[in-house]
């Protein structure tokens, strides 16, 4: 089959994330799911629809949006912004919800309702840089709306950022410069307070946009919570997995190899947020943190972990931290098979403790879902199906979705 040329276009994007938010799920998971919910189908997805934006996919703490104008993303940012800082007003310090927020305009590749290309890893690099609360954005941008809104941007200068070859300038607005903006929403006067119908069609659009998101690319496999994460109770062991049940992982307590001991705390902080953050994966059966740190210290055998805790897989972990730098080691091991599936090793600099623990945890849990995902979906396929009807119906589709055209998608 010949593939048709690939699908191109100069866009706008926007990516977004909450800062902390391993900590907060740490601190109350039910209640900051709550708040994230609340803030983005009362702010921010009615910030998105009012200027056109379309939301590409989501994560647990962040999203990623597509403007047909750099003007409208920006003020689509601006405001959202606005009404979060009113918001977190009333909120205790602690149980706020902070958004950093970056935008660059590109070339963009489409495919399958997905986004790809330099213009979207730009605009993620910039969120980075973004000041919580603020705004930070590239110079393509700051040139395209430099005389349309009534804002003044700050220049941040040339910016290496990760995976970019080329430096990037930035320009950043303050959550000072935000407050101090005038209102730039499209109809103030209509944008107080919703209605009941108006409501439920922010709603609407909030929903189609994580549908949109479940087509999305392996790096936001975490979709947008709608149920309160699933953790094991410690004590009660589930029962032994079965082909095509949730996989089921525990997550043993990260050895910190520091000459220091009493960093133990950051190797202890770490397990603790990678289990939060792989808890709100739908797929995944995670053992509670209560239950695999009674393994703290010792040195128990995969295949022991397995019969124990009846899990398919587990991760061990391992901190070494001096001044300077920062190396965390990680490895996903089968049980059944006492076989390393996967490892990897993430270096940082350790000057905001809590953000490189955020970063590093984004980092690992993610790689863990999309590897045992993987591992799922072979197994999944290695077993003979029970229906033949089933599978008849399972390879029509593979067919269809291969053809990569409307109507077969649909």
């Amino acid at each position: 089959m010949t593939e048709g040329p690939v699908e191109r276009r100069l866009a706008a994007i926007l990516a977004a994330d909450v800062v902390g938010y391993s900590r907060l799920m740490g601190i109350d998971e039910i209640g900051t799911l709550r708040r994230l919910r609340a803030y983005r189908s009362e702010v921010i997805d009615p910030a998105i629809a009012a200027r056109r934006g379309r939301i590409v996919k989501t994560t647990g703490d962040g999203l990623l949006v597509e403007f047909a104008s750099a003007v409208d993303a920006v003020a689509c940012a601006i405001t959202a912004q606005r009404a979060l800082a009113q918001r977190n007003a009333g909120e205790a310090e602690e149980e706020r919800l902070v958004f950093r927020i970056g935008i660059n305009v590109g070339d963009i590749i489409i495919e399958a309702n997905d986004i790809f290309g330099d213009g979207v890893n730009v605009a993620a690099r910039l969120e980075n840089l973004s000041q919580p609360g603020g705004l930070c954005i590239s110079r393509a941008v700051r040139d395209q709306v430099r005389d349309k809104l009534p804002v003044s941007f700050d220049d941040l200068g040339e910016q290496v950022v990760k995976n970019i070859a080329r430096p990037v300038r930035a320009f950043g607005l303050s959550p000072e410069a935000i407050a101090a903006a005038p209102d730039l929403r499209p109809d103030a006067a209509a944008a107080t307070v919703a209605p009941r119908a108006g409501r439920q069609a922010w709603i609407a659009v909030a929903l189609a946009g994580l549908l949109v998101a479940g087509a999305g690319g392996a790096w936001w496999l975490a979709r947008a919570p709608s149920s309160i994460p699933h953790v094991a109770q410690p004590g009660v062991p589930e029962t032994a997995p079965e082909p095509g049940a949730r996989a089921s992982i525990a997550v043993l307590p990260f050895a910190s190899l520091s000459a220091d001991s009493g960093r133990d705390y950051f190797a202890d902080g770490l397990t603790e947020d990678i289990i939060a953050a792989l808890g709100r994966f739908r797929d995944l059966s995670v053992i509670a943190p209560a239950a695999v740190f009674a393994y703290k210290g010792k040195n128990p055998t995969p295949a022991e972990i397995g019969r124990d805790l009846k899990v398919r897989y587990v991760v061990e972990g391992s901190v070494r931290q001096a001044s300077d730098s920062l190396r965390v080691s990680v490895s996903l091991t089968d049980t059944a098979r006492s076989q390393v599936l996967w490892s990897e090793k993430y270096d940082a600099v350790p000057k905001e403790i809590f953000e490189v623990q955020d970063q590093i945890t984004r980092r690992i849990s993610g790689a863990l879902a999309v590897r045992v995902t993987s591992l799922e979906l072979t197994r999944s396929a290695a077993k003979r199906p029970d229906s033949m009807e089933a599978y008849d119906l399972v390879l029509r589709g593979r067919a269809l979705s291969a053809h990569l055209t409307r109507a077969d998608n649909a």
